[in-house]
Formats: C-alpha cells, structure tokens, sequence
C-alpha cells in the first residue's frame, strides 16, 4: 500500500503548533496529526486521490490537487481554509503539475501538455500563470526556470536533509550549515519521501513497521528520537509530500 504525505506545521486547531503534518489517505481525505497522534479531519473521504499538498505561507490555506480517471486522467486544483471550510476549485490551467506559493494568496501554477508524474520533464510544461486564490483571478506569467532537488532544505535553510538509498537501512543525513557537520538517523524504509516541519527542527517521513506496511514518521534532529504519528500500520495511507 503505498503513502504520499505532506509535511508541515497547520495553524489550525486549539494548539496551531502542535500538528507536525498533514496527509491524505488512500480513500481521499486529508488530515492533519500531531506528535503525540491526535489527528484532525480538513477533508473527509470522497474517494478521490490526492497530490501535491502545500500549505500557504502563513498555514491558513491548504492547496492539493484531485486525480481523476473519467475516462482519461484529469488534475484539478483545490484549496481549503485550514478549519476545513470553504473547499473550492481553482479554475484556469487544465493539467496543473507544479505549483508553488508566491505569498498569502497567490499560486504560481504550471500547465502540462498531457498528465505526468514527473515535476521536471520540462518538456510536458507549455505555459505558467499566477491565480489570486481569494477570487480565482487568473493571469498568464513567465514560466521560472528550475533545477532538481539535490535534498530538502529546512525552512530555516539551515539544515539540507536527504536520503541515501545506497544503504541497506536507508538513513536520513542532515548537513548542518552552521557547523558544516552532517549526521545521519536511522530512519529504515525512508523511500526518499522526507519533509520538514515549518520550526525545522522535525523531519516527517514515511517508513515501514516490521509488518511491511507503511507509516508516518517524525525525527526529532535535536534529540534524534523517532516517534511513529500513525502507528497501527495500516492507515490507507496515501502519501504526498510539500516541500
């Protein structure tokens, strides 16, 4: 079963600072949970995969894309307010593949030519455009130039994490910028999915429990503890990385 999970600190919730991730589950919803595992429902299950999740810059809207098959592959972008309300389509590109946030409310979106799964295949990208997510205002804008990730850098841009798939354990390396030292966590079964949690010091990832079944979790790069969010290793999940 396979996991596709976000990473980031919401702001929402009695506690804004107490949810370390956000994720969406195989049956379509999506959810926010906490260290300790408290989770929180932003949208409930309607059997529509998700992608691509990526909170604004304040963490008060959640923007995802939906995959459907009717009868070919189609992406729609959405986004939610962070209490779960107001869930409503972003009209304008028909096959958004990458975007991005360029402040509070506005969304730098790339357009592909027919529906891929690989961010940098330039070749599939043919315009880009810039949508006002408060009134859904389109406007078409210069396409950015791009370089693929060599590894996920903390909010701070003071820790580059990454994970080295040559080892048997598949660790998670942190390189601290300030002290140029790099130490490694044993996170096994990493599968390359990592992010980081807005305050930079947590490193949410999804791993595999000694049932082979996935889960989420968080490496504190402080203390280098490992906590399991989800535990029971069997989730539905569907995980998605915003980095």
């Amino acid at each position: 079963m396979f996991v596709i999970f976000l990473l980031y600190l919401a702001g929402c919730g009695s506690t804004p600072s107490s949810y370390i991730s956000t994720y969406t589950t195989y049956q379509g919803g999506l959810y926010q949970i906490s260290l300790s595992g408290e989770k929180q429902e932003i949208v409930p299950p309607n059997n529509i995969h998700k992608s691509l999740l990526a909170w604004s810059p304040n963490r008060t809207i959640l923007a995802y894309i939906e995959d459907k098959y009717t009868p070919k592959w189609t992406e729609s972008l959405f986004v939610v307010n962070a209490d779960g309300s107001d869930v409503r389509r972003l009209f304008g590109p028909a096959n958004p593949l990458l975007y991005s946030w360029e402040d509070d409310r506005t969304l730098y979106v790339e357009e592909a030519v027919s529906y891929t799964r690989i961010p940098f295949d330039t070749d599939s990208i043919i315009k880009a455009y810039l949508i006002d997510v408060t009134n859904g205002a389109v406007h078409e804008t210069q396409k950015k130039q791009r370089e693929k990730p060599t590894g996920y850098w903390s909010p701070d841009h003071q820790k580059l994490a990454d994970t080295n798939s040559t080892e048997p354990q598949r660790p998670i390396c942190v390189l601290f910028v300030a002290t140029q030292s790099q130490k490694c966590f044993d996170a096994q079964w990493a599968m390359n999915v990592v992010a980081w949690s807005p305050d930079s010091r947590y490193i949410v990832y999804l791993g595999k429990t000694a049932d082979d079944e996935p889960d989420l979790f968080a490496i504190d790069t402080t203390s280098g503890v490992i906590t399991n969010l989800t535990k029971d290793g069997n989730n539905g999940l569907e995980a998605d990385i915003a980095r």
